[in-house]
């Protein structure tokens, strides 16, 4: 996870927060904020999401085969699930921080959110597991 949030997570943040605040500005600051977090919520967080759980396959060692299985084990239901947690974080953080701390909020929502991908993580090294027994138990 420092890996990750090192060397990709941190730097994509702060650079999306950097696009969102020079580009996507209007009349009033909850109107701003609406449309970054829309922003957010429609290419920011599947991308991420996506960047995220190929990232940490690729630091587990997983190879492409599994990946591809951890994907369609997971990615649909943690998208799902971070639209029900990040368009408030995002409105919250948009509205209510300056730029400057912004990264730095977004990252104390994180460590809730990272938490629930490392279970589900874990749960598809589970399911792949599980499968892989299966095909094992059905080979012999």
């Amino acid at each position: 996870m420092f890996t990750y949030g090192f060397f990709i997570g941190g730097p994509t943040v702060v650079t999306w927060f950097n696009f969102l605040n020079r580009n996507v500005n209007l009349k009033n600051r909850w109107t701003t904020a609406i449309a970054r977090t829309a922003f957010d919520v429609v290419f920011f967080t599947p991308t991420i999401l996506a960047i995220f759980m190929t990232g940490i396959s690729v630091l587990e060692g997983r190879n492409g085969q599994q990946i591809r299985e951890k994907f369609e084990t997971s990615y649909t239901k943690g998208l799902y699930n971070a639209y029900h947690f990040w368009p408030f974080a995002s409105l919250f953080t948009q509205s209510c921080i300056p730029l400057i701390y912004r990264p730095m909020i977004s990252s104390f929502f994180s460590i809730g959110w990272n938490s629930y991908l490392s279970y589900l993580n874990q749960k598809s090294l589970g399911d792949s597991t599980s499968h892989s027994h299966k095909a094992l138990s059905i080979a012999q």
